[in-house]
């Protein structure tokens, strides 16, 4: 009788379907995979009541398999206080049975209630200090807590009892990613696929770090080798469509969203049509997509920043801007979208207005560092260098870690003459991330006047992260101009010049000519230079 009843819902006869089941029942009350069906026929239907009956039905068959499901029903009906009560009652009655008492800490932790969590969690690991599940999840919980060292050795232990745990080195780039660590965290990524390939968290998150440090093909290469049953999953299409995007290949995103949009319009989907639009010029249809991401979430400052961009693409700033002064005023809470705001304001060349929305982004969130940074960035733009100063050191005194802080005042050391100074702050960057991009390149710049040897050593290691850069190019041919090898720095800022001929590197090429012996190409390009910046003949002293 079931399996007729199978066989009409496969001909799309859910009524048939539904009497053949109800017959298995009779002959079979504890039937799980009828009672299964049952709640799929009734769920369909629209029969929530029926559903929570029969939910109720399967929890109470023997064993533990479906003990949990009127519990995590009732939850998603909202139910939460009925749910949680069900559940801790589970637990009480079967300590043993991790499952149930997971889904418990899940449900404790969507319900923020973060302390029920840690004392279950306490006594469980009190009673078994080896429970690896609890482990994991109290490792979860401190992370949620701000406790990157509690959350770290509880996933330590988990290691000591299984060397060979995917999960625990997932969990402990987390820990990494907290502490600003980010090529250990790529490591504890790398090994938590290395020892379980299926583990799709950690390939996304390292997909997405690949993809934010530029390294697109790193990016694809690891998407491409997630397994099969895998591979059309909401997340692996999503950071593909990123990569892509990022690659201009943009038939590959047409195709994919094509495929998923008519069923599936998340906001991650519904924003990659957007951005995709607008490469396409499409700036109406952008705007539309980008507007329907806000109507679900007003504050996503991505699909804010499309929308302003729509306008300013059909050359009308004012109305871009109008639009985002109408998002930060209606979300005054919303710290990225009165940064975003403030963006704006000094692309319209307003830095009064846009002062005005970062201190209002601060007082949104006192933890926002973006806008502390760009208040920063607007003392010095102000001339105003004792307050760009001691904001900058509060920053850092607040969180000796904040790197970006750190970039800024050490610039700030560099340019003020404070060399000592500046070389030291730069050395604290890279004792807190060693392949720091700019803390590299400006580095080596300041040690190249005193110590080119020494300089060439961090010039190389900001080449090897990334050999393109025009910056890291000119960098390097000062060293060895530093060093009196004028053929090399030739050779190096000619790179530089043709990727950015800024003067001030066209300024630096001309007087590797010079030294080369090219006296008419040094002398003409270092004129050129010159009438387009006169104040290089100051600021570039050391050439």
């Amino acid at each position: 009788m079931f399996a007729l009843g199978q066989l009409h819902l496969l001909a799309g006869q859910p009524e048939k379907s539904e009497g053949e089941i109800k017959k298995a029942l009779e002959l079979d009350p504890e039937n799980a995979d009828a009672l299964v069906s049952l709640a799929a026929i009734q769920s369909t239907g629209k029969r929530m009541d029926e559903v929570e009956q029969t939910y109720e039905r399967l929890s109470a068959l023997p064993g533990r398999t479906y003990r949990s499901l009127h519990a995590l029903f009732v939850f998603k009906m909202g139910k939460t206080d009925a749910a949680v009560a069900e559940l801790e009652k589970l637990v009480k009655s079967d300590p043993d049975d991790r499952t149930v008492r997971s889904r418990l800490v899940a449900v404790y932790f969507e319900l923020n209630k973060l302390g029920a969590a840690e004392n279950l969690l306490n006594a469980v690991l009190k009673h078994n200090p080896k429970d690896s599940d609890a482990l994991l999840q109290r490792s979860v919980l401190y992370m949620k807590l701000g406790k990157a060292g509690g959350a770290q050795n509880d996933l330590n232990t988990m290691l000591q009892l299984n060397p060979d745990s995917g999960e625990a080195h997932l969990g402990l780039a987390a820990v990494d990613r907290a502490n600003g660590l980010k090529r250990s965290e790529e490591q504890e990524l790398n090994e938590a696929l290395r020892l379980n390939p299926a583990l799709l968290q950690a390939r996304l998150t390292l997909a997405r770090n690949f993809l934010l440090t530029n390294q697109r093909k790193y990016a694809l290469d690891l998407l491409k080798q997630t397994p099969e049953s895998q591979k059309r999953t909401a997340g692996v299409i999503i950071e593909l469509n990123w990569a892509w995007l990022i690659d201009g290949n943009f038939t590959e995103v047409r195709s994919n969203l094509d495929l998923v949009l008519p069923t599936n319009r998340i906001p991650e989907f519904v924003l990659q049509d957007a951005i995709l639009k607008m490469e396409q010029r499409d700036y109406v249809g952008a705007r539309a997509s980008a507007d329907e991401v806000l109507g679900r979430n007003p504050e996503d400052v991505r699909a804010a920043q499309v929308a302003a961009d729509s306008y300013a693409a059909q050359k009308d700033i004012t109305k871009g801007l109008q639009r985002l002064v109408e998002l930060a005023n209606g979300h005054p809470k919303s710290a990225p979208l009165h940064g975003l705001l403030g963006q704006w304001y000094l692309r319209a060349g307003k830095p009064a207005e846009a002062r005005q929305a970062f201190e209002a982004a601060k007082a949104a969130d006192p933890k926002y560092l973006y806008g502390d940074l760009m208040l920063a960035d607007l003392d010095l733009r102000e001339r105003q260098v004792d307050a760009a100063r001691q904001r900058l050191t509060g920053l850092i005194a607040a969180d000796p870690k904040n790197v970006p802080a750190m970039l800024r005042l050490a610039s700030l050391d560099g340019e003020s003459g404070d060399q000592v100074s500046a070389i030291a702050r730069y050395r604290a960057v890279l004792d807190i991330d060693s392949s720091n991009l700019v803390a590299l390149n400006n580095l080596a710049y300041v040690l190249a006047t005193g110590d080119p040897d020494a300089a060439w050593q961090y010039a190389q290691k900001a080449t090897e992260t990334a050999p393109d850069n025009p910056a890291v190019q000119d960098t390097l041919g000062w060293v060895y101009y530093r060093k009196g090898m004028y053929s090399a720095a030739t050779r190096y800022l000619k790179k530089a010049v043709s990727k950015d001929p800024t003067p001030r590197r066209q300024f630096h090429l001309a007087m590797s000519y010079l030294k080369s012996g090219n006296e008419a190409i040094g002398r003409s390009m270092l004129q050129g230079a010159l009438l387009k910046d006169p104040n290089l003949a100051k600021t570039e002293r050391g050439w």
